[in-house]
C-alpha cells in the first residue's frame, strides 16, 4: 500500500457517522473525501463563510459572505445643447429602481446640482444618491455624444402695416417654423388685455396674424400686445399696427 492510499485509509477509519467538518472562512471552491461519496460545495460569490457536513455527503448547512453594496438607480437623462450659450442643458426627468426612496441628491462633478443643470465644457460625472442608499454614476462626454441644439429663441417684430404693399402685411415671428417651436399658440390682446386674435401652430404663412380680429374684421391701429406660448417657454411683448 503506497503512501496516498494509507492517509486515506486513515482518514476513513477516523470520520464516523456522527463526526462534522466545520469549515472556517476559507476560500473553497471544491473538494472532495473519498472515506465516502464525492463532496462539492460550489461557490458563487464571495467567500464560503460556514458548512457542516458528514462523511455520508449530505450538507446539512452552508453559508457564504456576500459583499453589500449600493442598490442600482437608473434615471431618465434630457440633454439639449443650448445655441446661444453653447451651455449643455441637463434635465433629470425621472429615476427608477430605488422606489423606496423619497429624496434624490445630484452631483454634477462632484458638487451639488439640482435636476435641472447647465454645464460648460465637455466632460462630466453624473452621481445621484439617495437617502436609501441607492446611487448611480456615469460619465459623459459630449464632445462624443449627438446632443440636440435647443435654437436660441423666436426673433419678434414689433411692426405691422397691412396695406396690400406687400410688406409687414402679416405679422412675422422670427424662427417659429423651426421643429423646436412648430408647437405653439399666439394670442393679441388689445390695451386692454381683452382678446382679439388667436392662432396655434403659428407658421407665418398658413397660420399668421394680418392685423384682423377673430371674426375678419379689420382692427383699428394702435398698441396690441402678443402672449407667444412654445414648448419650452412662454414670450410676451407689444405690436404698433399702423396701415
Amino acid at each position: 500500500m503506497n503512501k496516498a492510499i494509507l492517509v486515506i485509509a486513515i482518514l476513513a477509519l477516523s470520520i464516523s457517522a456522527e463526526s462534522q467538518f466545520v469549515l472556517g472562512r476559507q476560500t473553497i471552491s471544491c473538494f472532495s473525501i473519498r472515506a465516502c461519496d464525492e463532496l462539492c460545495i460550489n461557490s458563487t460569490a464571495g467567500q464560503i463563510d460556514f458548512g457542516t457536513m458528514t462523511n455520508d455527503g449530505t450538507i446539512f448547512t452552508s453559508g457564504f459572505e456576500q459583499t453589500e453594496g449600493a442598490a442600482n438607480l437608473y434615471p431618465d437623462v434630457d440633454f439639449k445643447r443650448d445655441e446661444c450659450s453653447g451651455l449643455i442643458l441637463a434635465d433629470i426627468t425621472k429615476t427608477s429602481g430605488c422606489e423606496s426612496a423619497d429624496t434624490v441628491y445630484v452631483f454634477w462633478d462632484n458638487v451639488p446640482a439640482d435636476l435641472s443643470s447647465e454645464l460648460s465644457g465637455s466632460l462630466h460625472t453624473l452621481r445621484l444618491e439617495t437617502n436609501t442608499g441607492c446611487a448611480f454614476e456615469k460619465v459623459y462626454d459630449f464632445a462624443l455624444l449627438d446632443v440636440p441644439v435647443l435654437l436660441c429663441g423666436l426673433d419678434f417684430y414689433n411692426y405691422l402695416s397691412p396695406n396690400g404693399d406687400g410688406s409687414n402685411d402679416s405679422w412675422v415671428i422670427g424662427k417659429i417654423d423651426a421643429t423646436d417651436f412648430a408647437v405653439n399658440e399666439v394670442v393679441i390682446m388689445n390695451r386692454w388685455g381683452g382678446e382679439v386674435w388667436s392662432g396655434k401652430n403659428y407658421d407665418n404663412h398658413d397660420v399668421c396674424w394680418k392685423g384682423k380680429g377673430s371674426n375678419g374684421q379689420d382692427l383699428p391701429d394702435g398698441t396690441y400686445f402678443y402672449r407667444v406660448t412654445t414648448e419650452q417657454r412662454e414670450y410676451s411683448g407689444y405690436i404698433e399696427l399702423l396701415r
